[in-house]
């Protein structure tokens, strides 16, 4: 009897905790719904968010957000502030750009249009995740104006000589450029060889030089702005870029980058490969250099990068590949050892292995 007692007591636990269990997901599931409505509510109302003003070079210029020097803002969605720049003396406005969360929930970047490079006053409005990027620029780097007229002109010609076979070409060997990968798989394959392993090694140097001058040295010191970008930003200063006589339009072959123009990335590491297979084996570094120039032409027929980006990327890639030859030259020996020893315990693993 006492079994059964208990046995009953127990079921009743059992049934007023599940009891207690759905009543209070019930009661949960209602305060998220709650929640959740009351936060849709508030979007559509106006939400509250953070507006994130990055400026570049920030102790050469005034930025002002509502009348007041502020590096964050707390605003309403939708509500209207004004963005007051203004250079110092011996700087310039390079750009001001504008990142946000579009509807669908992805990155959009909108540069703003400027007429005057010194100051900028405007309007804008504050939407969700926004940052304002403020670019404030030396005016000695105002000397790649001076090569426009250049760029620009052979923009137009590349612009008339353009046909549907020659786009799918110069897109696709662009795309080899990409990352360096190419060079890579090219270096790492001629490494695992003995009799092209000097030559492997030349490029992977050459490409680590590259690497590190290019991408976190010159670009940054230069900080040329691509020429989508240029046109973008001072359309009028800039007019016979646009227009129904535009000299120079976007093409979108690729997809825009978002790092800096000078030098070309995709040029220079073509000329530090082509070259140091140049130094080290004729026969092979002659076709690998005529295909470092032609890299660099479809980088300029893609649109992604002036003449001179290129000019300059070919300069700077055959000294990479000098300097990668200097420094593999030394590191050879070492390396050569190192690469047998390793292949060496690998294929005789897998001779015991399939004994």
């Amino acid at each position: 009897m006492t079994l059964n007692k208990n046995n009953g007591t127990g079921r009743r636990i059992t049934v007023m905790l599940l009891v207690m269990v759905l009543i209070m997901s019930f009661m949960s599931f209602s305060a998220f719904a709650e929640n959740d409505a009351k936060t849709a509510t508030d979007v559509a109302a106006g939400c509250m968010t953070e507006v994130e003003i990055d400026t570049e070079n920030e102790d050469h210029a005034t930025v002002l957000v509502n009348g007041v020097a502020a590096e964050e803002i707390i605003l309403a969605c939708g509500e209207e502030f004004t963005l007051e720049v203004t250079a110092d003396d011996g700087y310039f406005i390079r750009k001001i750009l504008v990142e946000k969360e579009n509807a669908d929930g992805k990155d959009e970047e909108i540069i703003i249009s400027l007429t005057d490079d010194k100051s900028f006053s405007g309007t804008l409005v504050a939407e969700n995740d926004m940052t304002v990027e403020i670019k404030i620029t030396s005016d000695s780097f105002r000397f790649f104006d001076s090569f426009l007229g250049l760029d620009l002109a052979v923009f137009e010609w590349v612009q008339g000589i353009r046909n549907p076979v020659l786009t799918v070409l110069m897109k696709v060997i662009t795309t080899l450029g990409d990352e360096g990968i190419l060079f890579i798989a090219i270096g790492l394959i001629l490494l695992l060889t003995k009799k092209y392993r000097k030559i492997g090694l030349t490029i992977l140097v050459a490409l680590v030089v590259m690497l590190i001058c290019n991408n976190f040295v010159l670009k940054e010191i230069f900080a040329r702005e691509r020429p989508f970008n240029l046109f973008a930003t001072f359309p009028e200063k800039y007019a016979d870029w646009g227009g129904e006589a535009a000299r120079y339009i976007y093409p979108n072959f690729v997809k825009a980058p978002h790092s800096y123009s000078f030098p070309s990335g995709h040029t220079s590491s073509a000329f530090a490969a082509g070259v140091a297979v140049l130094i080290c084996n004729r026969k092979f570094g002659i076709p690998a250099t005529i295909f470092a120039f032609i890299m660099g032409f479809t980088r300029i027929y893609v649109g992604v990068h002036y003449t001179t980006d290129v000019i300059a990327a070919a300069i700077v890639g055959i000294f990479y590949a000098i300097l990668g030859f200097i420094i593999a030259k030394y590191l050879f020996p070492i390396a050569d050892k190192l690469i047998d020893k390793v292949l060496g315990k690998l294929f005789k693993k897998k001779k015991e292995e399939t004994k």
